[in-house]
């Protein structure tokens, strides 16, 4: 009975997750549309933002790798995420995914872009304790991936309530503070429809 209220929170927290995550990146992102079916590409990144939704002005850190590094399964999903909020202290761990969505997307200014949503049920770890679930969703749009030049995104949403969102403050889709402040996500063998 517990697996399955935990099941139902988890497909529950994912589905807001996902719908408040289209509609905050709605203003930046014109057009998205599903990649062919069973995309295996993976995604890194690393850098810093300015967090919506945390308190004070003080930066976030983060650094991940996650996809199927190794091609098609078997080879398994991966996810390694280390994030870090210096306006809290919160830092969080995450090992594994249960998902990994892949989605093609234009942004405002008409230039390609690629976005991916990876979820887990039990995977983060935060301050030490373990068991918390977690939607990570990160944009590579532009090289490099901050601005003015690029618009990378990282959002963090975990079953705490916590939420993060490298928009910044006080508009998150005003120039120049409409991605991360510093570093670069990057797709790697992307299979979207308009590669990077």
């Amino acid at each position: 009975m517990t697996s399955m209220i935990k099941s139902s929170i988890l497909r529950s927290f994912c589905a807001a997750g996902l719908l408040a995550s289209a509609l905050a990146l709605g203003a930046h992102i014109v057009h998205a549309w599903a990649p062919p079916p069973n995309c295996y590409d993976f995604v890194t990144g690393g850098g810093w933002f300015t967090p919506t939704g945390s308190p004070g002005t003080d930066q976030a850190n983060f650094g991940f790798n996650a996809g199927y590094k190794n091609g098609a399964p078997p080879p398994p999903l991966e996810a390694h995420f280390e994030f870090i909020d210096h306006n809290t202290g919160m830092k969080v761990h995450i090992n594994g995914a249960d998902s990994y969505a892949a989605y093609s997307c234009n942004d405002r200014d008409g230039n390609d872009c690629a976005d991916r949503v990876i979820t887990g049920s039990s995977q983060a770890e935060i301050d030490g304790v373990g068991g918390y679930g977690y939607s990570i969703e990160v944009v590579d749009d532009g090289e490099p991936g901050n601005v003015p030049k690029g618009h990378d995104r990282f959002r963090i949403t975990l079953t705490n309530g916590y939420a993060a969102d490298s928009g910044g403050a006080p508009n998150m889709y005003a120039s120049p503070s409409d991605g991360i402040d510093g570093g670069n996500i990057q797709i790697h063998k992307s299979c979207t429809a308009n590669p990077k």
